[in-house]
């Protein structure tokens, strides 16, 4: 009998999954991994609702006497029983799978669901949670959910003026909103009546807080799981350690499952082949964060750190939440990438060069999500898609293949080269800045980036545009949502020390020309232009411009509490 595929339509098999979740005997293990109680985590920023259709809502509380006992009222009765937990998703998935499997890996169209959470600004646990603990844990922490994100804006140098500028934002104009709602579903209908619910619930108890924020996002249904420049998106977060009780049972299983054979000496260290695994208190407060040495040896991954710093107890296995509403102006980016491709053609060597090549160099992918570094010239969407190989790289150093569950085999694409200089992907393409896998950076060895991390969401909002070349005058863009232990540490160090920097982390190659910004001259207040380095075998070509095509118009820091808390603290009358 024929051996069956490990893959179905580039997804691995139920089967391949049940077997990459499963937990050796412990005599087997390296090293323990924490359980995670996934009754009491919201599900987005463990796992990812991943759902075609999500509402991100903004929500303002009331100044007067009784507004913060009627919303706690409120989010007793018409959002805390609605919350949906780690292991709702993980049951979801589990089912949603095995029934896309039976079909042949067509989607299921008669299962639906509604993925619901919630987070809060610090002015809204001020007005919720016990105020003394609250003033007291952010006296001297976490600076910057205390600040809000409209107040950071400078910081992160958003344009000063114009429609970046934060007193011009869709949402967070001038202040942080003190709660936002993300529902998520497979059906847009189903949206609308939980906010119809909400709404309805606000209104019965006198309107204490305000929808003051709506937004629908939706994935591309011409091109699925692709943001609007065209780049297949959401592929490159890493694995979360840990273990969590299969329900029903006593079983173990790992939450991240875990791919590579036993034969393979890296299959403690990532989950897919090329997902390096990450201690989860980098994003879950409460639990072991990655080992910090300090006797001067690199970091051990595979040892688990100080637990992450969690102040009342309470915040345990809450997160912190970022939201940022991003516009993408897709005829000006594909303009540079024209441009740019344009100009490298007429060098020597070059013929032919493409401003999808350019593209390609400026995200570190093809459009299909192929790795630029295994195919250096083409693009190659059988790779793109396969999940066993579309993380399956490094930057700097060799690399053997991949060895897989069930038999130790491996993808059959090329693999890449080591490319310290930066002569196929850039050193400041964006996925190489702000994720530089295998490569030391200003801040110590590669092992060290693991404590920048996040974990990104997200959607994209508006409809796809005909012509990319062509401005048809409407607002689409990506409706990003990243968490951490600590914004301060991990999305702002990536945004403030790396993305907007032309130097870090690599010595040189530019900004991040995705989400990098160079900020505005001190004199005039003009913006500064972005630079990107484009090494060549005739010397480095300097690409600029001062145009952008990712203008931030919107968001907030929050801190997204477990249920315990919101139950017995956050609503707590």
């Amino acid at each position: 009998m024929a051996k069956r595929p490990f893959l179905l339509k580039k997804q691995p098999l139920v089967a391949a999954r049940r077997l990459a979740q499963t937990i050796p005997p412990k005599t087997q293990w390296q090293y323990n991994e924490p359980e995670v109680d996934v009754d009491d985590i919201q599900g987005d920023a463990f796992l990812g609702f991943n759902k075609p259709h999500l509402a991100i809502l903004a929500i303002d509380i009331a100044d007067d006497t009784t507004a913060a006992t009627n919303t706690k009222k409120w989010l007793t009765d018409y959002v805390i029983p609605y919350v949906t937990t780690a292991r709702d998703v993980i049951q979801f998935r589990d089912m949603f799978r095995m029934m896309r499997e039976i079909r042949g890996g067509i989607k299921p169209m008669t299962v639906a669901e509604v993925c619901f959470n919630v987070s809060f600004s610090y002015d809204a646990l001020l007005k919720l949670a016990p105020v003394a603990e609250v003033k007291t844990f952010y006296q001297s922490t976490h600076v910057a959910f205390k600040i809000g994100l409209p107040y950071r804006s400078p910081i992160l140098q958003d344009p000063l003026s114009g429609e970046g500028a934060n007193t011009n934002w869709v949402v967070g104009k001038g202040t942080n909103p003190h709660i936002l709602i993300q529902i998520a579903s497979d059906r847009t209908c189903l949206i609308q009546e939980e906010i119809d619910r909400l709404q309805s619930g606000l209104a019965t108890l006198g309107n204490p807080a305000t929808i003051t924020y709506q937004e629908y996002g939706k994935r591309r249904h011409d091109l699925y799981g692709h943001e609007h420049f065209g780049f297949l998106d959401g592929i490159s977060n890493m694995g979360l350690r840990g273990t969590y009780t299969e329900q029903g049972t006593d079983t173990q299983m790992y939450i991240t499952p875990r791919f590579l054979h036993d034969t393979d000496t890296r299959k403690d260290l990532y989950g897919l082949p090329g997902q390096l695994l990450v201690w989860p208190g980098e994003v879950i407060l409460g639990l072991p964060k990655q080992y910090q040495n300090t006797t001067g040896d690199a970091a051990d991954p595979s040892q688990p750190g100080e637990t992450s710093f969690i102040g009342p107890e309470w915040a345990k296995n809450g997160t912190y939440l970022v939201y940022r509403r991003l516009k993408q102006d897709v005829p000006k980016f594909w303009k540079f990438m024209k441009d740019s491709a344009d100009k490298i053609s007429k060098q020597p060597g070059m013929t032919g060069f493409t401003k999808e090549h350019m593209g390609a160099k400026v995200i570190s992918r093809w459009q299909s999500g192929t790795p630029i570094i295994r195919k250096p010239h083409k693009d190659n969407p059988e790779l793109g898609s396969d999940r066993l190989a579309n993380n399956a790289f490094q930057y700097v150093s060799d690399q053997a293949p991949f060895k897989c569950k069930p038999d130790g085999q491996t993808d059959k694409f090329p693999l890449g080269k080591p490319d310290v200089p930066g002569m196929v992907c850039p050193l400041a393409s964006h996925l190489r800045k702000v994720q530089p896998r295998d490569a030391g950076t200003d801040i110590g060895s590669s092992l060290d980036t693991l404590k920048h991390v996040v974990i990104r969401r997200g959607i994209e909002y508006g409809d796809p545009i005909e012509d990319v070349m062509v401005d048809d005058g409407k607002d689409r863009g990506l409706m990003f949502v990243a968490y951490q232990a600590n914004i301060d540490k991990q999305f702002e160090f990536l945004i403030t020390h790396w993305a907007n920097s032309d130097t870090n982390p690599h010595d040189g190659g530019g900004h991040d020309m995705v989400i990098g910004q160079a900020g505005n001259d001190s004199d005039t207040g003009v913006r500064k232009p972005r630079v990107f380095d484009v090494p060549t075998e005739d010397g480095t070509i300097q690409l600029r411009t001062a145009d952008e095509w990712v203008i931030p118009t919107g968001g907030g820091y929050f801190f997204v509490p477990s249920i315990s808390a919101l139950t017995n603290v956050i609503a707590k009358i």
